[in-house]
């Protein structure tokens, strides 16, 4: 008598069974631990008026207030202008971060982008709006953020350090009112 087809391959449909998912996990968690590896995808949420020790410097006094003087700045109708400030002391080691993003963290969801050229502010090289070149020494990264007016928090400043990756900073920093 002859074994049935199905039970003659038994052991090589289990196989299929078992292998075939494990290696769509495989090839799957491969694609994205690179995609993430590059991506800031874990906040590291720092309070506010809080510090924390990353990526080889001390963060802290994270502050988000509305610019009161921007006669001189090109700030649209309906916009308003708030600066970020972040107190950053530097281990051995200077930190490798890009300039914050401003996120809205209800509401819309909105996040804008780091806007002192955009508005035509003028370069100051004591308040660098990201670490490139500011060295080992304490020092106050500074942004501007154009945002609209209905734009009323609570807010936060995300920043990333290349270094750091898929990790990054996330700053509590209230809401600021308007002028």
């Amino acid at each position: 008598m002859t074994r049935g087809w199905w039970r003659r391959n038994a052991v090589a449909l289990a196989a299929v069974v078992v292998l075939v998912p494990a290696t769509f996990g495989a090839i799957t968690w491969n694609d994205w631990s690179a995609v993430r590896a590059g991506t800031p995808t874990d906040a590291v949420v720092v309070e506010h008026a809080a510090s924390v020790e990353f990526g080889g410097a001390t963060w802290r006094d994270a502050r988000l207030e509305p610019v009161a003087d921007v006669h001189d700045l090109d700030v649209p109708t309906g916009a308003r202008l708030l600066r970020a400030t972040i107190a950053i002391e530097p281990d051995a080691d200077a930190p490798s971060c890009l300039p914050p993003t401003l996120r809205e963290t209800s509401g819309a969801g909105r996040d804008w982008s780091e806007a002192s050229s955009e508005v035509g502010a003028d370069y100051d090289p004591d308040a660098p709006t990201s670490c490139a070149g500011a060295g080992t020494q304490p020092f106050e990264l500074v942004a501007l953020f154009l945002v609209p007016d209905d734009a009323t928090g609570p807010f936060a400043l995300d920043v990333v350090d290349a270094d750091a990756l898929p990790r990054f900073l996330r700053f509590r920093v209230g809401s600021a009112a308007a002028d």
